[in-house]
């Protein structure tokens, strides 16, 4: 495999290990921000909870059904938050029975809270209303008889029963119920002994059993409701929300553990993953470092031996699957090449001397010719020169007869001259010569 190809192979190993861990970070972070939002359905039950307690609270207060709105409107809400949270939970694979402990529990939080609401409707949101308006009415009747009567003794007994129906509503103790029924048989005995009417003894009587009726009705009701929070519907209503709580911390302390869990098992997938992409990074570049040093080894330590025994017919040993094996190929053809180029450098040496020894030969030779040939020269020479005096000499001569011929030919031109001027003399005489001949 190619140097090249290792290194491509390499980093691609190391791309596709770093995205595996990229995905498993954003995985594992979609995971986690998974659970932290569904604790946050915890905390945000919590806070629905407490706002459930101050409904509740607003209620018992104020008696106003709008906090009955609210708090059902809170529910809802919450019972919503609670579904998505299950399913949450089962896409994590969380075991579920706290959180439908804590959606029972709920339920019966908001049973318990409906009982009140319904049994407060029936004692009376206001004086007017419910069994407070009816022994309101009671009372009212009966003191408006005994006003018209004008019984002071009767009314002041009819106002120690109202001053015990109302500490009764205040305190919520039982001992007043006791109180105010003692004092009612106490005024259907004044009533019964006071000179009136006997119509109108009757009417007080049944008025005074009225009033009795309504105040105990009354009285039970409120112990139904319960005279405090460790009594009746109060107390179921307490340990419904107060088993609640303790699911609610519960669920919290269950989800924190598995997001513990979740965050400790992520990193250590991480750092496992992390020691995988360092240890296989270190593992390959290792075989390649050790490949190619091997490589060049080899190389190095075939051209020291060739530099110091002088042997070019050593190769290197090394196969050719790289480029450092190419290299190795390449070294040794130019070994071929080198052997080849020094055994003709050697065979031209040889033939350059055996030739050096025949132009020696020559060279001898030639000398000789050369001295032959001075000699040869020389006597040329000495003839040459004699041949130049004697051209010289003949070069006078002719330069002599030169000047003879120059003279010769003006003489000619001269008697030519001299010719044509008899010609022309001549000419009229020979025409009269024709003319008469």
């Amino acid at each position: 495999m190619l140097i090249k190809h290792k290194l491509i192979l390499n980093t691609a190993l190391l791309i596709v290990a770093l995205v595996a861990m990229l995905g498993l970070f954003y995985n594992t972070q979609s995971n986690l921000e998974k659970l932290t939002y569904a604790k946050s359905l915890v905390l945000q039950q919590k806070v629905d909870m407490l706002t459930l307690r101050r409904n509740e609270k607003d209620f018992l207060a104020r008696l106003d059904l709008s906090y009955e709105t609210k708090f059902n409107e809170t529910m809802t809400s919450l019972l919503e938050d609670q579904s998505l949270l299950e399913s949450m939970m089962n896409e994590f694979s969380i075991e579920t029975n706290s959180l439908k402990e804590l959606m029972v529990y709920f339920k019966e939080y908001q049973t318990s809270f409906t009982s009140v609401v319904t049994a407060s409707e029936t004692l009376g949101l206001t004086p007017e209303t419910g069994l407070q308006g009816q022994l309101r009415r009671a009372v009212h009747n009966i003191e408006s008889e005994l006003s018209a009567l004008n019984q002071d003794a009767l009314l002041v007994t009819m106002l120690q029963l109202r001053r015990h129906e109302k500490d009764f509503m205040l305190r919520q103790d039982p001992k007043y119920i006791a109180s105010f029924n003692q004092t009612l048989d106490r005024l259907e005995s004044n009533v019964q002994t006071a000179s009136l009417p006997e119509d109108k003894v009757s009417l007080l009587v049944s008025l005074a059993e009225q009033y009795s009726q309504s105040f105990n009705q009354y009285a039970d009701g409120k112990k139904a409701l319960g005279l405090n929070s460790q009594e009746g519907k109060l107390l179921a209503m307490r340990e419904s929300i107060h088993r609640t709580e303790t699911a609610l911390d519960s669920l919290e302390s269950q989800l924190n553990a598995v997001i513990q869990a979740k965050a400790s098992f992520a990193m250590m997938i991480t750092t496992i993953l992390c020691g995988v992409i360092i240890v296989l990074g270190v593992f390959v570049a290792w075989i390649i470092n050790r490949t190619i040093s091997s490589a060049l080894n080899t190389i190095q330590t075939t051209m020291r031996d060739i530099q110091t025994t002088h042997n070019l017919r050593l190769r290197v040993d090394l196969p050719a699957k790289d480029e450092i094996g190419f290299v190795a190929a390449s070294i040794n053809e130019m070994l071929v090449d080198f052997s080849r180029v020094i055994a003709n450098a050697d065979q031209t040496v040889k033939n350059m001397n055996t030739t050096t020894i025949e132009l020696s030969k020559n060279a001898a030779r030639t000398s000789d010719d050369a001295q032959k040939q001075r000699a040869e020269t020389d006597m040329v020479a000495v003839s040459v020169t004699e041949m130049v005096g004697t051209v010289e000499d003949i070069s006078r001569n002719m330069e002599m007869a030169a000047s003879k011929a120059l003279s010769t030919q003006e003489n000619a031109r001269e008697g030519q001259l001299k010719v044509r001027l008899s010609h022309w003399s001549y000419t009229p005489a020979f025409g009269t010569i024709r003319r008469f001949c």
